[in-house]
């Protein structure tokens, strides 16, 4: 049987994925066993749990299911790829890359702790998508106000979690089992790394507060998803090379990762009666009220995630 790419079909928690590459790879963690002067040895043994992973890549084209689980624990994935079928996923990696004028791109990482069932099977899936464009995003600095991402040469927004499987010890009789008792979420972390090529002139500038948000946006010009880091400074790096451009790249992290909304910053910093605020920050999507001191502010329109502005 031969099959093409044009028959995979990715769908996690039953929602199809219309991916342009996938890859699946599944290691036993075997380490050979040796006897008494011994060289050579035929007999293996299994040090650590299968290390199965399911990674593909797709093109944003709105909301993004996998980025609503970035601030949750305890979500076990379960999918098919190709009629391979898991039960047990967890999510790693995450990331977006923004380059002007191509379509941004999504690649995602999990990591499957059952063994995979089924085999391939053509299953061909027809379907037309508009992806979303990366020269029509908006970067925020929330201190120059908005920036068309074409003034940059790329973003990239990378998500890591640690996920580990715990095993029991069982007792009695022999037990043969590759799915964990339970699973330890660990340490998360956000990290965004912007290159272009009008260098700042100082350094260093580790350490320093910094907060963005890269919109993406459709042909319309509304909103489709969005994507705020609010962390450190971590790494400001230039490049100078005779008949290049002069490139600077900076990276900010940000290891606070809950759904718990937060503020980050407002504009502007003086404001009379009447006068519109934009308020800034992360996990605005279930804002119910907003108060100012003792009193309630009533006009407000909630734009995405990260922003809503009211009426003062």
């Amino acid at each position: 049987m031969i099959s093409n790419f044009r028959d995979i079909v990715v769908i996690i928690n039953d929602q199809k994925f219309f991916t342009n590459s996938v890859s699946i790879d599944s290691s036993a963690s075997l380490s050979p066993v040796y006897e008494e002067g011994q060289r050579h040895s035929f007999k293996y043994i299994q040090n650590n749990a299968n290390i199965n992973t399911v990674s593909f890549g797709y093109y944003l084209t709105g909301i993004d299911y996998l980025k609503t689980f970035l601030s949750k624990d305890d979500v076990i994935f379960s999918g098919k790829i190709a009629n391979f079928s898991f039960n047990s996923g967890c999510l790693t990696d995450y990331s977006v890359k923004f380059e002007p004028n191509r379509p941004i791109e999504v690649s995602a990482t999990l990591s499957v702790f059952d063994f995979f069932t089924g085999s391939i099977q053509n299953s061909p899936i027809s379907q037309r998508i508009i992806p979303l464009n990366a020269s029509e995003a908006y970067i925020y600095n929330y201190t120059s106000g908005e920036t068309p991402l074409g003034d940059l040469e790329s973003a990239t927004y990378d998500y890591k979690s640690e996920v580990l499987p715990i095993y029991y010890q069982e007792t009695g009789l022999y037990k043969s089992t590759i799915a964990p008792n339970r699973i330890f979420w660990g340490k998360k972390q956000i990290k965004m790394s912007i290159l272009n090529d009008d260098p700042n002139q100082y350094l260093p500038v580790n350490g320093k507060t910094a907060s963005i948000r890269i919109d993406a946006r459709g042909s319309d010009g509304d909103v489709k998803e969005s994507f705020f880091i609010s962390g450190k400074v971590n790494r400001h790096s230039m490049s100078f090379q005779a008949g290049n451009p002069n490139l600077q790249t900076t990276e900010i992290i940000q290891n606070r990762i809950d759904s718990s909304p937060y503020i980050t910053g407002f504009a502007p910093s003086i404001s009379t009666a009447g006068q519109y605020v934009s308020l800034f920050g992360s996990n605005f999507s279930n804002i119910t009220n907003i108060h100012i001191g003792e009193d309630e502010v009533i006009n407000y329109s909630r734009n995405s995630e990260s922003l809503i502005t009211f009426q003062v």
